[in-house]
């Protein structure tokens, strides 16, 4: 009887996913694309010369140095990074999930993932793509917490804590420090 109402209670929403066309084209076309064009045209004109002869506009003369653009491991962390951030948009637009929801689930995706040990090989793949979402940071905290776990149960417990810990630092660092400069206030007020 507590159980069947404490679900009733807690109930997983039911998801109904239309996601328009352009959201696609934004996600996922548009931000590698963007990086190759970048690149291709700031790497190869401008950032074969030294910091010191653009600063005093200065014309390099022999052989140009090409930069070596052949593996380009940077659109696939574009195309990973924005398929998840397209996945979290379609819930924001399509559900009455709140923001904190949508986190705290992306978070435990990430903590399942590596906990099947699937999140690994997606970082191996795609880098900084899947590592600098949220679920990111759920895979830093599954994999302290494995690797913590052959020193027992309090390793596994404090393992995912000391592989997060400089991340955690930083934000509550940084968070502190623009409190103290700008004037925090709700987002409703």
């Amino acid at each position: 009887m507590i159980a069947e109402s404490s679900y009733l209670y807690f109930s997983i929403p039911e998801f109904s996913f239309s996601v328009p066309k352009y959201l696609w084209v934004y996600s996922v076309v548009c931000p590698p694309l963007m990086a190759v064009i970048v690149n291709v045209l700031v790497i190869n004109s401008k950032l074969n010369r030294t910091a010191l002869s653009l600063i005093r506009n200065e014309v390099k003369q022999g052989n140009n140095m090409k930069i070596n653009l052949k593996h380009m491991d940077f659109v696939k962390a574009f195309v990973v990074g924005g398929l998840i951030c397209t996945i979290a948009q379609v819930l924001i637009n399509t559900t009455k999930l709140t923001a904190g929801k949508i986190l705290v689930y992306f978070m435990l995706t990430g903590v399942a993932l590596q906990a099947v040990g699937l999140y690994g090989y997606l970082v191996d793949f795609a880098g900084a793509g899947a590592t600098v979402p949220i679920c990111g940071f759920g895979y830093l905290l599954a994999e302290g917490a494995i690797k913590g776990a052959s020193n027992g149960l309090f390793g596994a417990v404090t393992g995912g804590l000391s592989a997060a810990a400089a991340g955690i630092t930083a934000a509550i660092v940084f968070s502190f420090l623009i409190a103290l400069i700008f004037k925090p206030r709700s987002k409703y007020n």
